[in-house]
């Protein structure tokens, strides 16, 4: 349709970079122990499962919320910019 389409983040991009990570992969879920990498931004360095905000730490890919929200984020990719504050 050719209409510009932004999204708008209230976080930096770190931020919005690994709260993305942690919707898509899940890794909580795929560790032994309480603290893990995100598994496509190990720059983000090492997480406990303690700063989870609850909605994350209970998610486990398969939960309404977490449908909407990796189907969200996925259509972020398609716009044609993000804007921060």
């Amino acid at each position: 349709m050719g209409i510009f389409h932004a999204v708008f983040s209230g976080c930096s991009g770190f931020g919005l970079a690994c709260y993305y990570s942690l919707w898509l992969n899940f890794p909580h879920w795929k560790v032994d122990s309480n603290e893990f990498l995100l598994p496509d931004f190990e720059e983000a360095s090492i997480f406990h499962v303690s700063q989870l905000p609850l909605n994350i730490f209970e998610a486990d890919g398969n939960d309404p919320w977490s449908k909407f929200q990796v189907g969200n984020l996925l259509s972020w990719v398609d716009s044609n910019g993000v804007l921060y504050v």
